[in-house]
C-alpha cells in the first residue's frame, strides 16, 4: 500500500520552483534564506477502501517565513507567496488528485529576535488522492 505523503511534498516543490522549500526546517548545513517555505504536519488519513485501492485525504501545512533586518516588517511578500501557493497546480507523481481545497490561510504576528524579525503565513491544503 503506497500513501501520497511523500509525493504531496514534492509536487509543492516542483509547483513553486521560484521558492526554496525544505521539508520541515532549513538544513542545518545552509544558511538561512532570507524567505522560504517548510512543508510540515502531514496528516494522512484512510478516507475510503475499495477494492482494488485507497482514497487517502491528507492535510498538508506550507508555512512561509520572512526574515527581515529586526524592526522591518512588510507582509507584501507573504501575501503575494502565499497567493502563488494557493493558486499553484500540483501533480503527485503516481496518484490521482480527485480533489484539492485551501483549508486556511493565516498570517501570524511578527517574531523578534535580537538582530531580526520573522514574519510567518501558513497555508493548509487537503487533498483526496487514490492510486
Amino acid at each position: 500500500m503506497s500513501i501520497p505523503n511523500s509525493e504531496i511534498r514534492k509536487s509543492y516543490i516542483n509547483a513553486l520552483p521560484q521558492y526554496k522549500i525544505y521539508d520541515i526546517a532549513v538544513p542545518n548545513d545552509e544558511v538561512t534564506p532570507p524567505l522560504y517555505i517548510t512543508v510540515n504536519n502531514m496528516k494522512l488519513n484512510e478516507n475510503e477502501n475499495f477494492k482494488g485501492g485507497h482514497e487517502w485525504m491528507t492535510t498538508v501545512s506550507l508555512d512561509i517565513k520572512n526574515v527581515n533586518e529586526k524592526g522591518f516588517v512588510s507582509s507584501v511578500s507573504l501575501e503575494e507567496v502565499a497567493n502563488d501557493i494557493i493558486n499553484s497546480e500540483i501533480e503527485i507523481e503516481g496518484f490521482k488528485l480527485q480533489h484539492r481545497e485551501m483549508f486556511s490561510c493565516t498570517q501570524f504576528d511578527p517574531i523578534e529576535t535580537d538582530t531580526h524579525t520573522i514574519e510567518r503565513c501558513v497555508v493548509i491544503f487537503k487533498h483526496w488522492t487514490t492510486k
